[in-house]
């Protein structure tokens, strides 16, 4: 059974796992190896809060994933100053919990001003319109107009960048890149695309198109290179780098129509969640892989993303839909895909490393080679 949870981001894909009762749900097989939980609570009232908090926190202290994004829906009728109380004492408590409390919950953090946020009419509440918060009970962020007219931020990354390039254009506060690439990769890398003769290369979820601008620029092989991202448009310049407003799926019905030229070189850096993109790269087979994802494993699909809808009655538990067979294997994209080789691996500076003062870098840096040659 397939089911989408927009909640906790747009056409991100869930497989329902189960159902049980909210005493039985962390029983599961499926949560005894869990990396990164995703929980959203549905509750009626400060009694049934206090017991979902309870037994979700049992269940952290016992398996403590690595992270936990928790989601609490609020309704009008449970907006109270005794659940901002119970909601900001369990992130306190629990250090692997990163939640979000409305602006309309109160005491407002926002004094008088909070006649700005309405949660009697949340299509007037300047925070919804402002894409500022997750709502209520999850579905006001649906129904807002800017999210119809799919209405686009100004963009994570920096547009530019300098050259020769600044290390620290990787730490600011917008980066050019999420990851930085070092200059002692290039002798690494030109090894591999050398030897696999890479000319044209791929940048999957690119933004600004640096990645792909940077390998263009640094290795001689490389003749075409493609940004191929849904908000490409907010970046194109003439830098060499060919920016495609679309996305992955596109990309590949544009290539079986041979309107786009196949990659020898796919990048695939900091994806969404729950994305693997496994039937492009079947299909495509590029003779080189790069993935680069993060150390806590809440980047990509990774063994053990798991989401629970929690309440008092009927619990539900999900993981990601491209992460599991028909026979149930789970899969990992930190793992070589089908027909591909480990040629290197690291551990590289990424932009969380740089803004948290890190001591040590984080940022997961994977090189897969293809084996068998394979035809589109």
């Amino acid at each position: 059974m397939h089911q989408e949870l927009d909640h906790w981001g747009a056409n991100t894909r869930w497989l329902k796992l189960g159902q049980a009762p909210l005493s039985d749900i962390f029983q599961s097989p499926y949560l005894s190896v869990c990396q990164v939980l995703r929980v959203k609570i549905d509750f009626e009232s400060i009694e049934e809060f206090e017991k979902i908090l309870s037994t979700l926190g049992s269940y952290l202290l016992h398996l403590k994933p690595n992270v936990c994004l928790l989601q609490v829906s609020y309704k009008l009728s449970t907006l109270s100053t005794q659940a901002r109380f119970l909601h900001q004492e369990f992130i306190e408590r629990y250090t692997q919990v990163s939640s979000y409390l409305p602006l309309c919950l109160p005491p407002s953090p926002l004094g008088d001003q909070v006649t700005w946020t309405s949660p009697e009419n949340c299509s007037q509440c300047i925070f919804l319109e402002a894409q500022r918060c997750g709502g209520l009970n999850g579905d006001e962020s649906l129904k807002n107009p800017l999210v119809k007219q799919k209405a686009r931020a100004g963009g994570a990354l920096r547009s530019s960048w300098s050259i020769p390039l600044q290390k620290s254009e990787f730490n600011l506060s917008t980066p050019v890149c999420y990851w930085w690439p070092e200059p002692r990769l290039i002798p690494i890398l030109e090894r591999i695309l050398t030897k696999n003769k890479c000319q044209n290369v791929w940048d999957i979820g690119g933004g600004n198109g640096f990645v792909a601008w940077w390998l263009k620029q640094r290795f001689n092989c490389i003749k075409q290179a493609f940004c191929i991202d849904p908000v490409a448009d907010l970046y194109t310049h003439d830098n060499g780098v060919n920016y495609l407003a679309i996305d992955a799926a596109q990309a590949l019905a544009r290539v079986k129509q041979r309107d786009l030229i196949a990659p020898d070189l796919m990048v695939i850096s900091w994806p969404s969640p729950g994305l693997l993109f496994a039937q492009v790269i079947e299909c495509l087979q590029p003779k080189v892989l790069i993935r680069v994802s993060d150390s806590q494993g809440a980047c990509g699909v990774r063994r053990g993303h798991r989401a629970l809808v929690l309440n008092t009655n009927q619990c539900e538990l999900y993981g990601l839909t491209e992460a599991f067979d028909e026979y149930g294997t789970e899969f990992d994209d930190l793992e070589p895909p089908p027909g591909y080789k480990l040629a290197y691996s690291d551990i590289l500076w990424c932009y969380r490393d740089f803004q948290s003062q890190a001591s040590k870098p984080s940022a997961l840096f994977r090189v897969y080679e293809i084996q068998a040659s394979g035809i589109l």
